[in-house]
């Protein structure tokens, strides 16, 4: 199994921050290259369906389930469960936004996830990555450095 660890340091507090990125239906709130997200009926829980208009790999949209949610910590985790071929499969992604202090934060991103047949790990990490790095960089950008 295939990981991405990303992390951004941030100049509000954490309630601030959660408040913009802790809704499973909020990427467009975000991430720039996330042009809409429709919530709709999942097996087993609640999903969405992302449109994502950015990067290299053009438009394109996946649709995920809702694993796990914690308000108080302050985390999410979903499974992309279908979509436009992504280079990945087995996805499980999961947000963080914790405390450092009363006016900072650091907003962490963490996926485990496996190369699609017929795709490289190169090509897996590489399209997370991308995504997750243009999300975190545009976070500064709406809550400070």
């Amino acid at each position: 199994m295939l990981e991405t660890r990303l992390s951004v340091d941030l100049g509000s507090p954490a309630t601030r921050v959660w408040e913009v990125t802790g809704s499973f239906n909020g990427l467009p709130d975000w991430h720039p290259w996330v042009d809409s997200s429709v919530l709709e009926p999942a097996s087993g829980g609640v999903g969405r369906r992302v449109v994502i208009v950015g990067g290299a790999s053009g438009r394109r949209e996946l649709v995920e389930r809702l694993v796990y949610y914690d308000a108080t910590a302050r985390e999410y985790a979903y499974a992309i469960v279908g979509g436009t071929a992504p280079p990945f499969v087995d996805y499980v992604g999961h947000l963080r936004v914790v405390p450092r202090g009363v006016d900072r934060c650091v907003f962490e991103f963490h996926a485990r996830f496996n190369a699609a047949p017929g795709r490289t790990d190169t090509e897996a990490r590489e399209r997370i990555r991308s995504f997750y790095e243009a999300g975190l960089s545009n976070l500064p950008r709406l809550f400070g450095a």
